[in-house]
């Protein structure tokens, strides 16, 4: 399960232009703003909403973000130091 320490610890950020990646390694089609990541689903390709804010959609594990085309859950990591953002499906966790 991810949990947020460190540099996660507040979980309140901007993330506007940050690199955002799923958990193998490949590019996220995505558009990072303010403290919102829209992506597309990794299954299907439908878009996905996540908030990099603590206790919002795609924030953790018992709030994740839900695909609307294949029902895939999605948890986000936010990576501070280097401007990225790491895409999960939850039952990676």
């Amino acid at each position: 399960m991810l949990e947020l320490h460190g540099e996660n610890e507040h979980f309140m950020a901007t993330v506007t232009d940050f690199y955002a990646v799923y958990s193998d390694g490949t590019e996220a089609k995505a558009d990072p703003f303010g403290n919102n990541v829209a992506f597309a689903c990794a299954d299907c390709g439908y878009p996905v909403l996540a908030v990099a804010r603590k206790n919002q959609r795609g924030s953790s594990i018992e709030n994740t973000s839900v695909c609307n085309g294949c029902r895939q859950h999605y948890v986000i990591e936010v990576r501070e130091t280097t401007h990225k953002i790491i895409i999960y499906r939850a039952h990676e966790l």
